[in-house]
């Protein structure tokens, strides 16, 4: 697999659209899924609010963290995390994360751990049509839901009303045990966040949509992903930014934030800046139809770039 489509496989729910609810079960029956990231609240500061602790049943309690406040943008963006995992299996260690910006849509956070298989946890919006297909269940005393399906075990956990938590074991072996042992060691987080140097300094007007970050870690690089939604489809504007490799051939060489550039137009309008070192920042849409390629080289020129992101939590 080549490292644009690991990319996109990693942050690929983060740039796709919300998922139809009739589609969901079967959906999750055919693969695990791993990072669905696509609206919610930006902090720029910690994790604010109350926490309380749930009764257990013979198992430790939970600390379930209150809804994050939005704050505005500043250079670059930085989420904290509501959820974390107390355990996971030897071996795994925390590869990516992926949250929403304030003011955008429903809150969704999710991270993702691999070792040998994969682990992901992720805050999302409770599909009431997906429950019918679940077995409830209950985790330390709360109202949970259990999906024992292939390629991996899913366990939704109950927020509130409107928003479920789902822990996700990809594993070998039992993975049914492995996914309620994650599930009962869920933690109000602290101190973990999700982060990214990118901002928007400029977009066009109907790009005022859901926007998503995401940081991950391919072939031992750290990549930032930031992308946001046209206000009333599925149009949107991707941002990456890291040791990205050269685009395939063809396009226009072109100066670009006053770096060497690559840009065409064709299925998928694309604008590749080198922007030195081993950094590149590479700009995309979904069609010429949705994005001319002079506004994805005037988005370039605008993209604000901050402090590099924190990197010491993913795997080396």
């Amino acid at each position: 697999m080549s490292h644009d489509e690991q990319l996109r496989a990693l942050f690929s729910d983060i740039a796709g659209q919300a998922h139809d609810p009739a589609r969901l079960a079967p959906e999750i029956v055919a693969r695990a899924r791993t990072h669905r990231q696509r609206r919610g609240l930006l902090m720029a500061a910690g994790a604010a609010g109350t926490t309380a602790v749930l009764g257990g049943t013979g198992v430790a309690g939970w600390l379930w963290s209150s809804r994050t406040t939005p704050v505005a943008e500043g250079p670059g963006i930085r989420v904290p995390l509501r959820y974390g995992l107390g355990w996971v299996p030897a071996g795994f260690a925390e590869e990516s994360r992926s949250a929403t910006v304030p003011g955008s849509g429903v809150e969704e956070q999710g991270r993702n751990w691999r070792g040998d298989g994969q682990i992901y946890l992720q805050l999302e919006p409770a599909q009431m049509n997906l429950r019918r297909h679940l077995r409830t269940t209950t985790i330390a005393g709360r109202l949970a839901w259990d999906f024992p399906g292939e390629p991996s075990h899913q366990i939704y956990l109950e927020i509130d009303d409107e928003t479920w938590l789902m822990v996700g074991a990809r594993v070998p072996g039992n993975k049914a045990d492995v996914a309620r042992k994650l599930a009962e060691s869920v933690t109000a987080e602290s101190s973990a966040v999700c982060e990214v140097s990118l901002t928007f300094g400029w977009l066009p007007e109907r790009f005022a949509g859901v926007r998503t970050i995401g940081l991950g870690r391919i072939a031992k690089s750290t990549n930032e992903t930031l992308i946001v939604q046209h206000k009333d489809g599925p149009a949107r504007i991707v941002v990456q930014m890291g040791p990205i490799p050269e685009p395939s051939p063809g396009g226009t060489r072109a100066t670009v934030r006053g770096h060497d550039a690559l840009v065409r137009e064709g299925s998928v309008p694309l604008v590749d800046v080198d922007l030195g070192g081993d950094r590149r920042l590479r700009l995309s849409g979904l069609s010429p139809q949705d994005v001319t390629l002079e506004e994805l080289i005037h988005v370039a020129n605008e993209v604000r770039i901050g402090r590099p992101p924190d990197t010491s939590w993913l795997q080396r």
